[in-house]
């Protein structure tokens, strides 16, 4: 089945060398397609041998198949204190200023839920090339806000959970202070 496999591969050309993939759970860039199997260099450098047969079988994510920009997101959690529209405002500015996000479209935040610990805002954004991987630049972004958050004293809520003692058993301590003497020149010698 992998040598079948192998030649609808390079027959109908869904997959070809520099395509980068995300196939079995592994994401990188096609390096080389033999008939039984497929070569697949990962972003650390590692080289992973995929049968040809997943290819044909299971979801095969190519992402060099886009035409046009690719989106991207980096999503941010603020205390419920905060001034929203400042935070969606600042956050926007950040992702507008990476030299690899577009203009146009244009980059927006919006909030997308109040959770338990705090209000979670998204920024969506645009890159021309999304072949070329997004992680970077999603660092970069949440670094830059958070240290313009630092700045301005924008709490980022951590898990916090308040526990409320509702009733308390009573507890008898007796502390003794009938002990004998001899006993206590007993305990100090070690006899």
């Amino acid at each position: 089945s992998n040598y079948v496999s192998g030649f609808i591969i390079l027959l109908d050309k869904s997959i070809k060398i520099g395509d980068l993939v995300n196939v079995s759970g592994v994401e990188g860039i096609v390096t080389d397609i033999k008939t039984r199997y497929t070569a697949v260099k990962a972003y650390d450098g590692s080289v992973t041998i995929i049968p040809n047969e997943n290819f044909v079988t299971s979801s095969v994510r190519n992402t060099s198949y886009l035409l046009g920009p690719g989106r991207a997101t980096v999503m941010m959690s603020v205390d419920y204190s905060s001034n929203i529209d400042e935070v969606i405002e600042l956050m926007t500015d950040i992702v507008r200023k990476q030299p690899r996000v577009l203009i146009n479209p244009a980059p927006y935040t919006i909030l997308t839920n109040f959770g338990a610990d705090g209000i979670e805002l998204t920024s969506y954004f645009w890159v021309p090339d999304p072949e070329k991987g997004t992680e970077t630049l999603r660092s970069n972004i949440g670094r830059a806000m958070f240290r313009e958050f630092n700045k301005r004293k924008i709490n980022i809520p951590f898990q916090q959970r308040d526990l409320r003692i509702v009733s308390m058993p009573d507890v008898i301590c007796k502390v003794e202070n009938d002990v004998p003497v001899a006993a206590k020149a007993e305990v100090k010698t070690g006899t």
